[in-house]
């Protein structure tokens, strides 16, 4: 009887304790993607200052991966320099950041919103550029993971850094 009511315990501690971790995991697996995302940023905007041309991060959230791109010495255009996969658990989400939203009167709502996004070359979405003068677009950054936690990363376009803000887990 002693038995049975020490295995009951430890199953009753058992399940606190995987539902705690569980939780932990999943942060966890967001703050590591948000810091090689930030290790990303900052590196392409040295590498824009320091060689004097636009640096540029580009996603493709289908395939859960993203590319650092330089520009092409024959024309307009960008060519991948490097490719880094992003954990498939994650999805990735980018805006335009609220500042600029809320100066511009003629995004009021969010039907607004979504039309002027969808104007927007397709592959300018899903990009950031970093300027030789250590500024970048406006950009918001959502990863969310597959429980519907997420958190917030704003580039500042004045210093190209990266403000990570959280939303507290239910």
């Amino acid at each position: 009887m002693e038995l049975m009511i020490v295995v009951i315990i430890i199953g009753i501690m058992s399940a606190a304790i995987v539902a705690d971790m569980h939780g932990t995991l999943a942060d966890a697996l967001l703050r590591s993607t948000s810091r090689r995302l930030i290790s990303a940023f900052n590196s392409a905007s040295s590498r824009a200052v320091a060689l004097n041309e636009r640096q540029r991060i580009r996603f493709d959230p289908s395939a859960s991966r993203f590319f650092v791109e330089k520009p092409d010495p024959r024309g307009a255009s960008f060519l991948p320099e490097s490719e880094e996969p992003l954990d498939p658990r994650i999805s990735v989400q980018l805006y335009e950041a609220e500042l600029e939203r809320a100066e511009d009167p003629a995004a009021e709502s969010a039907e607004d919103l979504a039309e002027e996004e969808s104007m927007q070359a397709p592959g300018q979405r899903e990009t950031i550029v970093f300027y030789p003068d250590g500024t970048a677009d406006a950009k918001e950054i959502v990863l969310t993971d597959k429980e519907g936690f997420h958190l917030t990363m704003r580039i500042n376009p004045i210093t190209a850094r990266v403000d990570l803000q959280e939303k507290e887990r239910p």
